[in-house]
């Protein structure tokens, strides 16, 4: 379908070309993004559970598209038969009608692409990363927790010299104590052991 939308008609700007340009630059997250900026899990688990919820969304995601368009291929169908026996604003309503769902179609392509790219970096990503199991991520858990809310204080303590009330909790519920000393912050274990800031 070419510039079927004739309010574009008066923008001077040829529709296939511009799609042909758009399919070139990602509308969602580059590939650099979702394997670089996407996540800062420093753990092997929790960076497959991005990856997998990532992944998961943009399946869920395209198998929603296919019956969207599934429903809409239908919709046309139905509309043009409608349209043969139709004469005046009638048929001047179902064709806006045809019109607008054919435009929908095609734009919803540029998405289509988009997502399969990223699916694509998505399936890259957990082809490298290890098999693992729902006992081996649940038990890299209190290390995970631990060493982010640690790392919370740190940011914390360098940008206003305090660890705020909800990161203090945080911790007690992991059984760290943080204790004011002086001028600098400890941090001690369940155990009594300390633990050092990232």
């Amino acid at each position: 379908m070419t510039n079927s939308v004739k309010v574009l008609e008066g923008t001077k700007i040829d529709i296939d070309t511009f799609r042909i340009k758009i399919d070139q630059i990602p509308f969602g997250n580059s590939a650099f993004q979702n394997t670089v900026l996407g996540d800062s899990s420093d753990t092997p688990e929790r960076k497959a559970r991005y990856v997998l919820l990532q992944l998961n969304q943009k399946l869920n995601a395209l198998v929603e598209c296919h019956f969207r368009r599934r429903l809409t291929e239908i919709d046309l169908a139905e509309l043009r038969e409608q349209r043969k026996g139709l004469k005046g604003f009638s048929a001047d309503r179902v064709d806006v009608l045809i019109e607008q769902k054919e435009w929908g179609l095609v734009s919803e392509q540029k998405l289509i692409k988009d997502c399969l790219v990223e699916v694509e970096s998505f399936q890259r990503m957990l082809e490298e990363l290890p098999q693992i199991s729902r006992a081996e991520f649940e038990a890299a858990e209190k290390g995970y927790w631990r060493d982010r809310l640690l790392g919370d204080a740190e940011r914390e303590i360098i940008s206003g010299g305090f660890v705020s009330v909800s990161t203090l909790a945080a911790l007690g519920q992991l059984k760290i104590l943080a204790a004011r000393e002086g001028d600098g912050w400890n941090f001690l274990d369940d155990g009594g052991v300390a633990l050092k800031l990232k």
